[in-house]
């Protein structure tokens, strides 16, 4: 960074929260971050058509005293079970308004959680009539949870969850017999169905549920778009539902520890642009980089070189900020794209571990979080462990073991 530069420029008066707000939008355009002294750099302030740059400087204990457990962007963390990932999605404000794609997210969800193998006849016989006992008071939730998952076919391996959920929703009139057992075992949600109802359910369910990562990966692939499928949404002007509901995997993929599968699933919904809403390639971009899978970056330069890709050049480039940058916000490029880009990653680190210690210096706490969590995996970093369990944030420093 050019601190001659900023030192010029006015300065920006602006709250930890703006500041967050501002380095996740890309409206931060250089920065250093110090454990000990804090972060300076330079700030867009102001709109897209009139925005300023301003100097931007924030106290280590400005940074260290900011109430993080009342904002929502630090409930959510990283995970190596796909089950709390898709929890934090669902649980997050953008999903608390029932809408069709928020509708359709939860159906996706629902087939992770019951599995896609659903119940015979007999068997959906034998669940209702569990239901209508428990709705009579005839049996108590305990006994209804255990003779439900029971009958659940052998590849319904979190029906004992969803039913723990499920049953006192039953019990408390929240939720009918029919409408149950088509959450247990049937092919969709019940339209009947109030959408609160089967969101809370689902998030009672997921915490005790075990999705594998390869059973999401199976099902985005079978949801990915065809020519034929994106001229006829195209035709009637609804590109944007164009299987919108893979949205909540595409998000919670970006919260998952870092996985190659991921990363690769990541790059096929990419790789599928010609026939995918924009919206979609832009969250899987997104979701590529936070992933913070290191092979991604050439991935992504490759991208910069292709006309087709134009139109997302600026969430490209935020990706690969978020992938390279250390202590020193690597920005977008200001002349030509792909030569920036090519000459950051001379300068990266090339080994595994080279990798992990720059990242436990990152400007962004969510890589810096995901250094703490691989603590276990670097035993003789006692340096790099002492400095994350006095990072500013809360959760980075509880994950280091402070």
């Amino acid at each position: 960074m050019d601190d001659n530069r900023a030192i010029e420029l006015p300065p920006a008066y602006i709250s930890v929260r703006g500041f967050f707000e501002r380095l996740s939008a890309g409206r931060v355009i250089h920065l250093r971050r110090d454990l000990e002294r804090g972060c300076k750099g330079v700030v867009v302030m102001g709109d897209a058509l009139f925005g300023e740059e301003r100097r931007l400087e924030l106290t280590r204990q400005e940074l260290v005293d900011y109430e993080y457990g009342e904002d929502l962007e630090f409930s959510l963390g990283v995970s190596g079970r796909l089950s709390q990932a898709l929890a934090w999605v669902m649980g997050a404000p953008l999903m608390e308004e029932e809408t069709i794609p928020a509708r359709d997210q939860l159906g996706l969800a629902l087939r992770l959680v019951r599995g896609i193998e659903l119940w015979p006849g007999e068997s959906r016989a034998a669940a209702a009539e569990v239901l209508e006992r428990l709705t009579e008071r005839k049996i108590q939730p305990p006994e209804a949870i255990a003779g439900l998952t029971a009958l659940a076919p052998a590849a319904c391996a979190n029906t004992a969850p969803l039913c723990r959920a499920l049953v006192p929703a039953v019990a408390g009139r929240r939720l009918g017999r029919d409408e149950a057992l088509g959450l247990l075992a049937d092919a969709s949600i019940a339209d009947r169905t109030g959408y609160a109802t089967v969101r809370d359910i689902l998030l009672a369910a997921l915490p005790a549920a075990e999705i594998p990562l390869e059973s999401a990966i199976l099902l985005l692939r079978e949801l990915q778009p065809t020519a034929v499928e994106y001229d006829l949404y195209s035709a009637s002007g609804r590109v944007s539902e164009l299987r919108a509901e893979r949205e909540l995997l595409l998000k919670s993929f970006a919260l998952l520890t870092t996985d190659s599968r991921a990363v690769e699933a990541l790059c096929a919904v990419i790789g599928n642009e010609a026939f995918e809403d924009a919206v979609t390639v832009k969250i899987a971009v997104w979701a590529l980089g936070r992933q913070n899978g290191k092979d991604a970056i050439g991935y992504l330069v490759s991208l910069l070189n292709q006309p087709s890709y134009r139109l997302y050049d600026a969430e490209i480039e935020d990706a690969l900020s978020f992938l390279c940058s250390g202590a020193e916000l690597i920005p977008p490029a200001e002349g030509d794209v792909v030569e920036h880009w090519s000459q950051v990653g001379k300068s990266l680190p090339r080994d595994p571990e080279g990798w992990w210690r720059h990242d436990a210096e990152s400007v962004f706490w969510e890589k810096r979080l995901r250094c703490a969590l691989a603590l276990d995996h670097h035993p003789d970093a006692a340096d790099v462990a002492a400095r994350l369990q006095m990072d500013e944030v809360p959760l980075v420093r509880q994950a280091a073991g402070a």
